[in-house]
């Protein structure tokens, strides 16, 4: 159902990687998240982070991408939707956990990231950082992008999807 992968029983990989010659080349393998679904659907964050005029990292949104029916990856250019962290957080866990602590956890990790990218020495001023939350409440940091897309904010939020867009030339 799912273009681009593959299933396949135990004890099989090591043959298919071997047969395809996977091995000539290296590569960075992640390990499967149990990610918390909403209705069957996986779903995860893009937190954008940008520095403001006076180069402080703020948070200028956070948007929840919900995988498309029948469907893994949860980008927006591949039918994923786009949710608020309260609905998200409601829909996924119940009206039981807040999702007000959730965007606390998220910004706290993104602020670190940012900071410890400060201390590079490179320049950085925005990053879409790609969070997600499994089953069990923990929290996963998938990538950083430094030329992010905010394709769910322009559905969730137009007024904040102009900011998002505009805020790196103030600074």
């Amino acid at each position: 159902d799912n273009p681009g992968f593959i299933v396949m029983g135990d004890g099989k990989i090591d043959d298919y990687l071997t047969e395809n010659r996977f091995f000539d080349n290296n590569y960075i393998v992640q390990q499967q998240l149990d990610l918390a679904h909403i209705n069957g659907a996986p779903f995860d964050m893009r937190v954008v982070m940008g520095k403001d005029a006076d180069g402080t990292w703020k948070c200028r949104g956070i948007e929840c991408r919900l995988a498309g029916p029948k469907n893994l990856i949860t980008n927006i250019s591949r039918g994923g939707q786009a949710l608020s962290v309260n609905n998200a957080v409601r829909l996924a866990f119940g009206p039981g956990v807040h999702s007000n602590g959730v965007k606390s956890d998220v910004i706290s990790a993104a602020l670190q990231f940012c900071s410890i990218m400060d201390g590079t020495g490179e320049h950085f001023a925005e990053f879409g950082l790609d969070l997600a939350i499994d089953v069990n409440m923990r929290y996963w940091f998938i990538e950083a992008n430094v030329r992010p897309v905010f394709r769910g904010f322009k559905k969730l939020d137009f007024e904040n999807y102009l900011h998002i867009r505009h805020e790196p030339l103030l600074y």
